[in-house]
């Protein structure tokens, strides 16, 4: 059955609220990342509203706490016009009664066009630790928000339109090699998964308990498809399970890491693997291609006992590409040359200024720094220091872009060579860190690979 086309409803987001001042970095962070995730919510786009929460309620009736939900609305729509044929969700961080450590964000959810208010949802932010948890996160909440906006069926025209959400709790990867950095690799995979089941339109449960530690709750061990209905009955309200484990390919902890996606559906209990292989220590575009491998594949995957063959995903992408930063850095190093041709030019100049010549001979052949040597105060000594400080200056600038120039160079016929020869590693990357002074310049290359 097809689904209805809907045109993408615009959402603005004022800057988050803090209501307390301790609080702005924490919402400035979580503002950025509930912006960022209105593209990953289907049938929503961002709109271009920029003003903080706390201006439209200012502009209201001059009081941030009192001002009404339909009166910030409104302002917002003042602000963007996009807006008032869309959404509005007003965000505060608040901590609760009183405390230092419980800080919640209040998301409410404004309809525009109808001026009522689908909802509302509080959420604990404090435990937040990472840029990739809130953004996965701010995913989720907005994920929830949208359910409240979704149409109900209309009887004369059949069954629902939209299919209903499948609520899915993810399980923490396990690392069944103990190499360092595997368990990293296993909660960050755990968490690139969930980000790739919120994109195919899953809801995906908010706790994310580990393997072992729902083992512990229920009393047996997963795989087995009865153990994991037992896991899902624990999560209450859960109606698919997803778990999984990484293991190297070898003895080796340079090898290839080997995951193994478990999807669980309970009616009847049935387990569905999908397998597939990464570079060690991968980038995180890899790891987002093979989740997103995996997720599609999961519902196609291998039954115990059946012929059919286990589906097979692999990271795809190119990783870092080198020709990113070689042409840049051959055209630094052109650029350089350039100012170190204009630099020298602009010395000559000074030694062949007529001005120049006569200061110098002011002193005698004798005097070796005339530079150096206490003004007098006349006329031909106040221009003879003056062009001693224009030829000092391009003397720092020639040196600053000789260093500069010169690593440019190095930089980009090594990450050229590295190119041309395919041997281009995973994680390469360039970085640079110049740092002038006074009478010093430096430039700190620094290339992995």
């Amino acid at each position: 059955m097809a689904v209805k086309a809907q045109e993408a409803r615009p959402v603005g987001i004022p800057s988050v609220w803090a209501h307390d001042a301790n609080d702005d970095a924490l919402a400035i962070e979580l503002t950025s990342a509930l912006r960022l995730a209105v593209g990953n919510i289907s049938g929503w786009t961002i709109s271009n509203l920029d003003s903080p929460l706390a201006e439209l309620m200012r502009a209201c009736d001059g009081e941030v706490e009192s001002a009404s939900e339909s009166c910030i609305v409104r302002m917002a729509s003042a602000r963007d016009p996009m807006v008032a044929h869309g959404l509005v969700i007003l965000a505060a961080l608040m901590r609760e009664g009183g405390s230092a450590t419980n800080i919640t964000l209040h998301l409410t959810l404004e309809d525009a066009v109808t001026g009522q208010s689908p909802g509302s949802i509080r959420v604990p932010v404090e435990r937040i630790v990472s840029p990739v948890e809130r953004n996965r996160l701010a995913t989720e909440w907005l994920g929830r928000l949208a359910l409240l906006t979704a149409p109900a069926p209309d009887a004369r025209e059949g069954p629902a339109l939209i299919s209903p959400p499948q609520h899915i709790a993810v399980l923490g990867f396990e690392a069944l090699s103990v190499f360092e950095g595997d368990d990293t690799f296993a909660r960050e995979f755990t968490l690139t998964v969930r980000q790739a089941l919120i994109e195919r339109g899953y809801v995906v449960d908010e706790r994310m308990p580990g393997q072992g530690q729902m083992a512990i709750v229920t009393n047996c061990e997963m795989p087995d498809a009865t153990c994991a209905s037992r896991m899902a009955e624990t999560l209450d309200g859960v109606g698919f399970l997803v778990g999984g484990e990484v293991t190297h390919v070898a003895e080796d902890p340079a090898s290839d890491l080997s995951i193994t996606l478990n999807y669980y559906t309970f009616d009847p209990p049935v387990r569905r693997r999908v397998s597939g292989t990464i570079v060690s220590h991968p980038n995180q575009t890899d790891m987002v291609v093979l989740a997103r491998q995996m997720v599609e594949g999961m519902t196609n995957g291998y039954v115990e006992g059946t012929s059919a063959p286990m589906p097979v995903a692999a990271a795809t992408s190119d990783g870092f590409n080198l020709g990113y930063v070689t042409w840049p850095l051959l055209g630094l190093a052109v650029a350089s040359l350039a100012m170190e041709v204009v630099s020298w030019l602009m010395i000559d100049g000074i030694q062949n200024d007529a001005d120049y010549i006569a200061f110098r001979s002011s002193y005698g052949s004798g005097t070796g720094d005339v530079c150096g040597q206490a003004p007098t105060g006349s006329a031909l000594d106040t221009r003879g220091h003056s062009l001693c400080s224009n030829a000092s200056n391009w003397e720092s600038v020639e040196l600053a872009f000789g260093i500069i120039g010169g690593a440019a160079l190095i930089g980009g016929l090594t990450t050229l060579i590295l190119d041309l020869t395919g041997d281009e590693p995973r994680d390469s990357s360039v970085s640079f860190r110049p740092q002038l002074g006074p009478t010093t310049a430096r430039l700190d290359v620094s290339i992995a690979f």
